[in-house]
């Protein structure tokens, strides 16, 4: 990949189990979260994918999703990005 190409993509993103007012809590289940439970399945190949890349829209969409199918919609991820303009 060239300066170019990865200066377009250089950034850090960070996602957060849940709002700032909630609570994110192990799940007996798992003997984890169910934020961390999204991420394993996203990561696992239930996140949608373009040929055999996971894109980073395709990982956010499914645990945000997931994360509030398991909670009865009370947690909810958010993701943040920042990007860094070369």
């Amino acid at each position: 990949m060239d300066k170019a190409t990865v200066g377009r993509h250089a950034g850090v993103r960070i996602f957060g189990s849940s709002r700032g007012s909630e609570v994110s809590l192990d799940d007996p289940r798992y003997e984890h979260g169910d934020f961390t439970q999204a991420v394993l399945e996203a990561l696992q190949g239930k996140a949608p994918r373009a040929g055999a890349r996971l894109s980073l829209a395709g990982f956010a969409g499914y645990v945000v999703s997931r994360v509030s199918d398991l909670t009865g919609d009370s947690q909810h991820p958010q993701p943040f990005m920042l990007d860094f303009i070369g």
